[in-house]
């Protein structure tokens, strides 16, 4: 049997893929429900698939299967042997914190498939987020399309809508690296917000655009053709996000210096949406110890070899697959 570590769609992918190949499969995840960070969005970019039907065909495959066993609100608590031949306790929460129970199970390997977290809005003060109502993350307004409504916290439509990328990325105080789908997701946003609000303005933000995988650039195309407004700012220089004045047609304004003009310029927004970067996990320290893998300095933890080798670690029997390795679409 093997132990796959986390229920989102590379865990579900996993799983399904051992399972189809003949093994037997015991699929852990610690919520309370399969679908990870991908359930709570509503398209892929640059497809515009719906999430949701991506989610849904694997997640009645998983529980059809009669080779998966599916543990919610499970954690690996301790992993002894090599491969072929491990132990694994798991211990699962019976409804209330205090009610634990503990199992004991024989595997031949373990596959991490654990994800990711977002960066959290509020360890970056000049935007606002957390005091001014109408800066949100990505992920809030992913619930707001999946609600399939596009509101200011009062319930007005917005006029003016900004995206501003790499929140908590490519930044020498938060993570250096590039969380790699942002771009793609804003120019989502932007086709998204246009179509649903054809009157609105919509900025877009951008130090760099990423568009790095197939079908990319065209959708890059879309989005200057839907009247983007895009304007791009220094790697370390900041848009700062201030409350309007009474007299102004709008709820805040942002100043940027724009580097393509070379001037400082002030943009209306009613709606600021931040497109928060993603980072390892906080559990991840201690899983990395767990099941004896490494991580590097951001986190992630580190494959074999990333082109010969992507989804082995250093210790034989245990893999990794997904996000927890880095950030990916």
């Amino acid at each position: 049997a093997t132990r796959v570590l986390g229920g989102g769609i590379a865990g579900l992918t996993t799983a399904l893929e051992l399972a189809d190949a003949g093994h037997r499969v015991h699929l852990v995840e610690k919520t309370d429900r399969l679908g990870g960070n991908l359930a709570r969005v509503d398209l892929t970019a640059p497809h515009l698939d719906s999430a949701r039907d991506l989610l849904t065909e694997r997640l009645v495959r998983v529980r059809q299967s009669p080779r998966i066993s599916v543990m919610l609100r499970s954690e690996l608590k301790n992993l002894a042997g090599y491969i072929g031949n491990y132990t694994a306790t798991v211990e699962t929460r019976n409804g209330s914190p205090h009610k634990t129970e503990s199992k004991k199970l024989e595997i031949g390997n373990v596959v991490v498939a654990t994800g990711y977290k977002e960066f959290d809005a509020s360890r970056i003060t000049h935007y606002g987020y957390g005091t001014l109502p109408n800066v949100i993350t990505s992920f809030e307004f992913e619930a707001m399309l999946r609600a399939g409504k596009i509101t200011s916290k009062d319930g007005r439509i917005p006029q003016y809508v900004a995206i501003i990328h790499c929140v908590g990325s490519r930044n020498a105080e938060f993570h250096g690296y590039c969380s790699r789908v942002c771009c793609m997701t804003a120019l989502k946003y932007a086709q998204e917000v246009k179509s649903a609000i054809p009157g609105c303005y919509v900025s877009d933000l951008y130090i760099d655009m990423h568009a790095f995988g197939k079908g990319c650039e065209d959708f890059y195309k879309r989005g200057s053709e839907v009247k983007t407004l895009f304007l791009m700012y220094g790697k370390n220089e900041r848009a700062v996000i201030r409350k309007a004045d009474p007299g102004d047609d709008c709820e805040m304004l942002i100043e940027v210096h724009e580097k393509l003009s070379g001037e400082t310029i002030e943009l209306p927004a009613d709606l600021v949406i931040l497109m928060v970067g993603m980072e390892a996990r906080p559990d991840a320290c201690e899983l990395a110890r767990l099941v004896n893998i490494s991580q590097d300095k951001d986190g992630w933890f580190i494959e074999s070899h990333p082109k010969l080798d992507p989804v082995a670690t250093t210790t034989d029997g245990i893999y990794i697959a997904g996000t927890c390795a880095s950030p990916k679409d």
